[in-house]
Parts: structure tokens; C-alpha cells; sequence
């Protein structure tokens, strides 16, 4: 294999092990949400296979909804395959007790999916309308990814974002690579289109060619790219859409949509065909997209005496140095600035950072400042402090008190967390998935990124 044939491998294996602790990881007792990356997007699977016997053939064609979900708890975008009689609202989200790869060994549809899961039933229609509010915070934690040098630059998803998708086309079936995320982007050379394929739909709306995204890393020295964006004229896409057009001039702004990929790599690179279909313009998370990008975790951890010892981690927290975080904002603020007056665009990108700054209004305690140290509560607690009425503020003092004990050797202190761990309701509640796979998520793109020496799209 070339090297870039290993770094995709890479990223399918790291998607695939994901997909794998996700599974072990969701339960009746630790269900998990699942909030539409835009509610009312279904996408339809379309699975066929030929069985070919000795003495006959025996087609098979399956229809499924494939709801394209973001799970906070695991700071991940995953697929739910669905089909049967239980009701669904596609413009609801989910609580999620069960999720598998498929039905069972024998089951022709799954393990070659990655991403894509099923839930035998175990997901309940919920009123997410107040959690959506927060899903550019967790959008900005999951970055696709820019292979970048002197020849040329390639996109890459990043595995907390990918997942596979089949449909049936001119009499074949076709299988893609997806990879929801949200990006900064100047838009230019706009060109309509009244038959654009997406998939298996023919679409109406604005062709971008060789628009411009941006790739950084924790230093905030940014470098660009092209790629093509399409903008759909139709009733789900952003209506904002259209006045881009009438602009006149190229337009700077964030927007939350999906990479398509071609049929056979998770990639795009010149002449390759893959392009990002926009869904909706977002506020911009730079906050959060530099804790991504800058950050490490936060943890404390403790050994049991009543385990023989054995050590107990509990990630609680996304960090990175106040200082750090400025000098990288500053950079980044003052080249898109620069972007904008070279090319004389329209921005909306100074409305999206009010419409951050809203955003971090309502979720100002999930953000503590400590000994010139930003922290960012870890997904799970968000979520689990926002649909449960936890006080974050009570939370965070309890994990601040168990983070102090954790640091004497004593056994005393070492019991006392035991006692709290298991006798005060809030700590039972939240501990537990601050050992679940979001820490994973975390590090698996994080490693990704420097093992490679890739670029986060921003």
C-alpha cells in the first residue's frame, strides 16, 4: 500500500473500532440521544443483493430510513437503519437504548456498513428542540481533516464522522462514503443548476466550483483548499441559500452540511468527483473548534481498595491553556479577516459569532475558566446536566471535590471517593460515561491528526 492507501485504511479501521465500543456501550440502563445533524433529513437506504445458487438466482431489495444522527454522548455522527411498523416523527430526535451493526451473523446488510447501525426497536421519539440549540458546540468538536503539501491537498473525515450509504442507480447498487460536519467556507463562481445529483435524487440549487475551506493546526497558521459546494434550492435547505447568489460578490460564512464522497475512498482531492452538500448556515463554534483542535483531557483518577487496588479513570473535562486559546483564535480571526478584504466578500461570519456568543450564553457554565485554563464539561455531562436539571454548577463542584481527593495517596481519601461515588445520586448518574467512549472519540481524532501530520478543516 501507498501511504495515502494507509491513511485511509487508518481512518476505516479507527471508524470501525469506534463503532464497535459505541455498540458496547449503549443499553437500557446507559441509553444515549441521538439528535438529527437537520430534523427532517431522511435519507433511504437502498440495499440490493444477488444470490446466485447452483441451479437458480434470488434477488434481494431492502428499503430502510437511514436517520443521520449526532451522538452527543459519544461526540460522534453515526446512521440508524430503520424499518417496521413502530411510528417515527423524522423531525424528532431520539433516545437510543440499543444500537448493532445487524440482526445477526447471517444478515446481508451491516458489517460492510460503517457508521450504520440498527436499533431493533430500542429508540423512542423525544422533543429535542431545546438540545438543538447546542449542536454547533458539538459539531465544532468533530473536524474533517486536510492532507496538505506543496503539490496538493485532500480532505479526509475524520472517524467520528463517517459513515457508509447504499442506493439503487441506473439498475446497480451504489455504496458512498458520507461524513456530516460543518466548515468555514468562502463561496464563489456561483452556478445554477436544475438537475444536480445527490445520490439518487436529482436536486435544484447553486453549484460553488473551487470554493475555498481553510485548514489549521494548533499553531493557528492557516492553509487552504478547494473543494466544490453544492447548494440546494429546496424546501429542507437553508433558505439564505439564495441570497448568495444575488450577492454579486464571493460570500464568507460557516455552514453545516455533508461530504460526499467518491464510491470507492473516504477522500477528495482534484478530479476525484466528491463535494460537500451544504444543509444550513450555523453560528460559528470557534470556541469549541479550538478545544478540538488545542485541547486535551481532563481527568482524575483514583485506586480502590476494595478492587485490589485497581485504578479508576474518569474523563470529565476538555482543557487547553487560556493563552494558548487566545493566540490561536487571534490568528485564525485575523486570516479569515484578511480572507474577506482580498476578496471583497460578503461575511456572515461576524453574525455567526454573535450568534456563538447567544449560544454561549446558554451554555457559559459548560465553559470554566480555572487557573488560566479553559475547561469544556465533557459531552455526556452536558447532555446528561441539560435533560436531567443537574445545576452545572452544583456538578462541577462535586467532580472538582473528587479531582482533590484524587490527588492524596491516602486511603482515607481514596475510600471517601468510593462513598461518593456510590451513595450520591448526581455522581452515579454522570460518572459512569465519563469512562465511556467519548474519550476515545476524542483521542482517535486527535492522534489521527498528528500521527499524519493532518490539517483540521476549520
Amino acid at each position: 500500500m501507498n501511504p495515502l492507501e494507509l491513511l485511509v485504511k487508518d481512518i476505516l479501521d479507527s471508524t470501525q473500532k469506534l463503532d464497535e465500543k459505541f455498540s458496547r456501550n449503549v443499553s437500557p440502563g446507559y441509553p444515549v440521544y441521538g439528535l438529527h445533524i437537520l430534523p427532517g433529513l431522511v435519507f433511504i437506504l437502498k440495499h440490493f443483493v444477488l444470490v446466485i445458487r447452483r441451479y437458480s438466482a434470488e434477488e434481494y431489495f431492502s428499503h430502510y430510513d437511514h436517520l443521520i444522527l449526532l451522538l452527543p454522548h459519544f461526540i460522534s455522527i453515526r446512521a440508524v437503519r430503520f424499518s417496521g411498523k413502530q411510528l417515527i416523527d423524522p423531525n424528532s430526535s431520539f433516545i437510543i437504548e440499543k444500537l448493532e451493526k445487524q440482526k445477526g451473523k447471517e444478515s446481508r446488510i451491516g458489517k460492510d456498513l460503517p457508521g450504520s447501525f440498527i436499533t431493533q426497536g430500542k429508540l423512542t421519539n423525544i422533543d429535542s428542540s431545546f438540545l438543538q440549540m447546542f449542536t454547533p458546540m458539538f459539531f465544532g468538536l468533530i473536524r474533517p481533516l486536510l492532507l496538505k503539501d506543496k503539490y496538493e491537498g485532500i480532505v479526509l473525515p475524520s472517524p467520528l464522522s463517517l459513515l457508509s450509504h447504499e442506493y439503487f442507480s441506473q439498475n446497480s447498487s451504489k455504496r458512498v462514503f458520507i461524513s456530516p460536519c460543518s466548515l468555514t467556507v468562502l463561496l464563489k463562481n456561483f452556478q445554477y443548476k436544475r438537475e444536480f445529483q445527490v445520490l439518487d435524487m436529482q436536486l435544484k440549487g447553486f453549484l460553488s466550483k473551487g470554493a475555498t475551506i481553510f485548514g489549521t493546526d494548533s499553531s493557528g497558521y492557516v492553509v487552504n483548499e478547494q473543494i466544490d459546494i453544492f447548494l440546494p434550492d429546496e424546501d429542507f435547505a437553508d433558505p439564505r441559500f439564495r441570497e448568495y447568489a444575488t450577492h454579486g460578490i464571493p460570500v464568507l460564512t460557516h455552514l453545516l452540511g455533508i461530504m460526499i464522497f467518491d464510491e470507492k475512498f473516504p477522500l477528495i482531492r482534484n478530479g476525484s468527483g466528491g463535494y460537500f452538500l451544504a444543509l444550513q448556515e450555523i453560528p460559528y463554534p470557534l470556541s469549541a473548534e479550538t478545544l478540538a483542535i488545542c485541547g486535551k483531557l481532563s481527568k482524575f483518577a483514583f485506586r480502590s481498595p476494595l478492587s485490589q487496588g485497581r485504578e479508576y479513570e474518569h474523563y470529565y473535562a476538555i482543557e487547553c491553556e487560556a493563552h494558548e486559546k487566545s493566540t490561536f483564535q487571534q490568528n485564525v480571526q485575523r486570516y479569515l479577516s484578511s480572507i474577506r478584504r482580498k476578496n471583497n466578500a460578503y461575511s456572515s461570519l461576524e453574525e455567526q459569532m454573535i450568534g456563538e456568543a447567544t449560544q454561549k450564553y446558554f451554555s457559559s457554565n459548560f465553559y470554566i475558566l480555572e487557573k488560566n485554563t479553559l475547561k469544556l464539561l465533557a459531552p455526556p455531562i452536558i447532555m446528561l446536566s441539560l435533560t436531567q436539571g443537574y445545576d452545572i454548577q452544583e456538578v462541577y463542584k462535586k467532580i472538582n471535590k473528587l479531582q482533590q481527593l484524587s490527588e492524596s495517596t491516602g486511603i482515607e481519601a481514596q475510600i471517601e471517593i468510593l462513598q461518593l461515588r456510590n451513595s450520591d445520586p448526581i455522581l452515579k448518574t454522570i460518572l459512569p460515561h465519563t469512562q465511556g467512549p467519548w474519550k476515545d472519540s476524542f483521542t482517535t481524532q486527535s492522534q489521527l491528526a498528528e500521527k499524519w501530520k493532518l490539517k483540521y478543516i476549520i
